[in-house]
């Protein structure tokens, strides 16, 4: 502001209120009475002998006044105004700091004759400002003394008005400051300080310099335009009669993008299956996004064109895991991938056979089994065939044609052949089907000469195959030659096969051959040749005979010796092919009547025999061998004499 010194000729007459002026009260007289009631003087007291803004010292109120503003800094000019210095003149001269607003730190001015104040008009020092209609000022008078004065506006004492050149400001105790969560959705709160004396405080948010607007609480939730910007709080404080005060706050950290989160999961609807379509409710988030958008994954990867909430199930999904994931996005956040849960492996869709496949063709060697493919609810279905034989698979030349048919070999014979119809299409059910011939037989062969078989069944003998014939070209005999049924090998047989020499070993047993007409994949036509008759050998009996008369001694009552006639025979037999014969041996003594027989066994082929109770004389003996089943009999007959003594 800009002052202009003046000469000041004259203090300021008091005029003393009445006492029915009640709209101005003296509170204290006297700088001591003052003090004493607690109502300072700022120091006047100490310093009244001094001139200030060149007004009278002393006890004067534009002195008094003027010490204030010069205690209140404004000490680099004169008093503010030319001309006279009287009080009444504040007011016009300064008349653009002059308003109807009590303030501390003000001039209250009285224009003549205005209040209390006379010619000179008067100013004083306001101290208080209990209202706009009540305050507290200090004051001196020109010839009287100093007080401080209570004025209301409801009379006559108000002054005509307000200089404002040194009004005091409330002052900054603490500073504001502001914290929270410096994130978009975040609050920040102030702290509005502390401040003397205490008033209303009025709030104003900043971001970036900039006020935001209505942003005036103590708290403030952030918003996306304060992203990447710091904030603060200006608080303006105001107490009544003071000039306002603004403190700044310390600004925030740059203000981070929100985080949105997730209030319902997104969760899947539909079944996993190919040709059908699975959808995704997005889920819901706080707070609401903008928009949001949904990736389908396959197994963790990311579907090619799938950001759609449906998502048709196709067939190269089949066996895969989907799972969506649906990113929200809000201006101001960070953007929020929630991911639903995943599904079961997608399942492949339904197929059916809408006919059957079927085979045909006889289970016989050289033939071929024909399959007749079947149809399908899915045109473009493809049929695949495998083929097993008892089971096991089968590849090679026998599968031809694509697996259609199957050319029945001699591998074959005897085993089941069995194909399997697979009707597929990628990712769809495989519908599959078994097909079965009856057990594979060879083709029908048949004799056209029947085999026949010549010899004897006899030891050093032999038996001669003569082959037949056979209405398959190519056919071949095989020759298995049986004793007692069981196959024979080794040297007896001869002529591949086709001759049998009979040895030591067949003594006893049946020989016979059996005749196979082989040809592969054909029926084998056997003829069984020969009969149940034993193979025999011949047989060779010897003896010694010899006639004996034996003395036994004397018989009781007798006076005679007893004497035992009797003819011994030690008999022999020899067969060719047998090591030791066995077999009954007889010996008959001719004419000898009962008795005169005897039989024994054979033993290592040897046995001897004796007949007792012969007369003395000669006698016929027959020996006789009956042979067995395998052993010729043999027969010999001898003279023999029986001595008397």
């Amino acid at each position: 502001m800009s002052f202009t010194a003046a000469v000041v000729t004259m203090g300021v007459p008091f005029l003393a209120p009445s006492p029915a002026q009640a709209d101005q009260v003296a509170l204290c007289n006297g700088y001591d009475g003052c003090a004493a009631a607690g109502y300072g003087n700022s120091g006047y007291a100490q310093h009244n002998g001094t001139m200030y803004w060149n007004m009278y010292a002393g006890h004067n109120c534009t002195n008094y006044v003027a010490y204030r503003m010069y205690q209140a800094g404004i000490t680099s000019r004169p008093q503010p105004w030319n001309g006279s210095g009287n009080g009444y003149n504040w007011g016009h001269v300064l008349s653009k700091y002059t308003d109807q607003t009590p303030q501390v730190g003000a001039v209250a001015w009285f224009d003549k004759y205005h209040g209390y104040a006379g010619s000179n008009g008067h100013v004083a020092y306001v101290e208080k400002v209990i209202s706009s209609t009540e305050i507290l000022v200090s004051e001196d008078m020109w010839n009287g003394t100093f007080h401080w004065r209570r004025l209301t506006k409801s009379g006559t004492g108000w002054p005509s008005g307000f200089i404002h050149l040194g009004d005091r400001s409330a002052q900054v105790v603490e500073r504001p400051s502001v914290s929270g969560t410096n994130a978009v959705g975040g609050t920040m709160t102030a702290d509005v300080g502390s401040y003397d004396p205490k008033g209303a405080v009025a709030l104003q948010w900043y971001a970036a310099g900039k006020p935001i607007g209505g942003a005036t609480d103590a708290t403030y939730t952030l918003t996306p335009g304060e992203v990447r910007k710091r904030v603060w709080v200006q608080v303006t404080s105001t107490a009544d009669g003071y000039g306002s005060v603004s403190a700044r706050s310390n600004r925030s950290r740059k203000i981070q993008p929100g985080t949105l989160e997730t209030v319902n999961a997104p969760r899947v609807e539909g079944t996993a299956q190919v040709d059908k379509t699975l959808r995704v409710r997005r889920g819901s988030y706080s707070p609401v996004p903008s928009a949001s958008s949904v990736q389908w994954y396959a197994d963790g990867t990311a579907i090619d064109g799938a950001t759609r909430s449906r998502l048709p199930v196709t067939p190269d999904l089949v066996g895969k895991a989907l799972t969506p994931v649906v990113t929200a996005t809000l201006d101001g956040y960070r953007d929020l991938p929630a991911s639903g849960p995943a599904t079961d492996a997608v399942l492949p869709g339904p197929m059916r056979a809408k006919t059957t496949p079927t085979l045909t063709g006889k289970p016989m060697f050289g033939e071929t089994l024909v399959v007749h493919p079947g149809s399908y609810s899915r045109d473009t279905a493809q049929e695949t065939y495998t083929w097993t034989r008892d089971g096991q698979e089968v590849t090679g030349d026998a599968v031809r044609d694509g697996g259609l048919r199957y050319k029945l070999g001699s591998a074959d014979i005897g085993h089941t052949i069995s194909v399997q119809v697979s009707g597929a299409e990628l990712g769809y059910e495989t519908v599959t089907t078994d097909l079965a011939a009856d057990q594979v037989r060879p083709a029908p062969m048949q004799a056209t000469q029947q085999p026949t078989l010549t010899g004897t069944e006899r030891y050093g003998k032999r038996l001669v195959v003569h082959p037949g014939s056979y209405d398959r070209q190519g056919a071949k005999e095989t020759y298995t030659w049986l004793r007692d049924g069981k196959p024979v090998t080794g040297d007896a047989v001869r002529g591949d096969g086709l001759v049998y020499r009979f040895g030591p070993a067949d003594i006893g047993h049946s020989v016979t051959v059996r005749v196979a007409g082989v040809k592969e994949g054909y029926d084998t036509v056997t003829t069984d040749l020969g009969d149940d008759d034993l193979v025999t050998t011949s047989s060779e009996l010897t003896a010694d005979v010899v006639g004996k008369a034996l003395h036994r001694g004397v018989k009781k009552k007798s006076t005679k010796r007893h004497i035992v006639r009797k003819i011994v025979v030690h008999a022999a037999v020899d067969a060719p092919g047998v090591a030791t014969p066995d077999g009954p041996v007889t010996v008959k003594i001719d004419g000898g009547g009962e008795g005169l027989e005897t039989t024994g066994q054979l033993v290592d082929g040897v046995i001897r025999l004796g007949v007792r109770g012969l007369e003395p004389g000669e006698h016929r003996v027959r020996v006789l061998y009956a042979g067995t089943d395998a052993i010729d009999a043999d027969r010999l007959a001898r003279r023999v004499t029986v001595p008397k003594r």
